[in-house]
């Protein structure tokens, strides 16, 4: 059987990109299609296969110049072709690359991330004027699959009524053996005195609001992850910005510190999940709950707004008898084993297997 597996861009590393890799380990002779390619972007297996993508990687602002041209994707999509001797395509999609044009009797399975692209806000009178025939376009594309794998419970329940393909919610993954919990004797080394903050999922006045928020209540605090967005801010503030670290690097990080703050909203929280496996609590906002994947309990504390935040500051679990928090690190690490990478490849495969059968 020939499998090819597609995507909607391979050019920096981040969740989708983890789950291209998973697949990848599953078929080793799959190659490559996607709308935009960055060679060297990312380093690891992805690069190692063969690679097609469209004229749109040309584009030298990437994937933000795309979006400014977003009026060229559908035909982008449409001139890129798997051809027909593929048997299986496995596409993992933000919304785009279920487009890519296939022979009708070659089967494809849609691992549905997100449909962020349908509240994007166009640039540009052109980006404006087409952005209603994208839209359509995206939508008319999901009837493609043979069926339709959304991420989560939210992204089921907006899609099941309108399409006659939709299957069960399939859970994501991270590598959580890149997340341990830190050994007894080490952390009798690190007083848990700070806070880490993800950069990724935050706009300048969110970032600037929680600077002023850590200073005024005496909080040592670093900011982690995918941080370009805020450079504006970054020059005045330098030594509280950690910048977007491998996992060798964040995990001691997470594994050191008092709490995490993680203001996602798409319903996968990932980087509060890679702290909890390090055993150490997390602050979410309430929408976090809705992909049905973060459950409040153990280690999870949720808010509706910033200024909430504050309350948590300075009434947050103390350190107490090593042997306690030992318990409660495990505790905590143990509500997010259910993520583990073999297991979502263990049901991916199931499920292919039923899609053939």
């Amino acid at each position: 059987m020939k499998v090819a597996v597609s995507c909607d861009w391979l050019v920096e590393r981040n969740h989708l990109t983890s789950i291209v890799e998973a697949v990848l380990e599953l078929y080793d002779e799959a190659e490559m299609y996607c709308l935009i390619h960055a060679p060297g972007q990312i380093l690891g297996p992805v690069e190692q296969r063969k690679i097609h993508s469209t004229f749109m990687s040309r584009f030298k602002g990437g994937v933000n110049e795309a979006w400014k041209k977003a009026y060229v994707i559908p035909g982008a999509a449409k001139n890129l072709f798997i051809p027909c001797s593929v048997d299986l395509i496995i596409n993992i999609s933000s919304g785009l690359s279920h487009g890519i044009k296939k022979c009708e009797k070659t089967k494809m399975a849609t691992y549905l991330v997100d449909l962020e692209v349908l509240e994007k806000k166009p640039k540009g009178i052109l980006g404006k004027l087409s952005f209603p025939f994208i839209k359509d376009w995206v939508l008319k594309s999901l009837k493609k699959p043979d069926t339709i794998w959304p991420i989560n419970k939210s992204l089921h329940h907006d899609l099941k009524d309108h399409f006659d393909n939709i299957g069960d919610v399939l859970p994501p993954f991270f590598k959580i053996s890149d997340y341990p919990l830190f050994p007894a004797g080490q952390q009798k080394i690190f007083p848990r005195d700070f806070w880490v903050i993800h950069a990724g999922n935050l706009d300048v006045d969110q970032a600037t609001h929680l600077i002023d928020l850590m200073k005024t209540n005496n909080q040592k605090f670093k900011f982690a992850g995918i941080d370009d967005h805020l450079e504006s801010i970054k020059k005045d503030h330098m030594e509280h910005f950690y910048g977007n670290r491998c996992s060798g690097e964040l995990a001691p990080l997470l594994a050191a510190t008092k709490g995490i703050i993680d203001l996602d909203k798409t319903g996968w929280p990932e980087f509060a999940f890679k702290a909890m496996a390090c055993g150490r609590p997390v602050i979410c906002f309430e929408d976090a709950l809705k992909g049905g994947h973060l459950e409040e309990g153990l280690g999870v504390n949720l808010i509706k707004n910033l200024d909430d935040i504050e309350n948590h500051l300075n009434d947050w679990p103390h350190r107490g008898e090593l042997t306690e928090v030992e318990d409660y690190d495990k505790k905590i690490r143990a509500t997010v084993m259910k993520f583990h990478d073999v297991k979502f490849k263990a049901e991916l495969k199931r499920r292919i297997e039923g899609l053939l059968s």
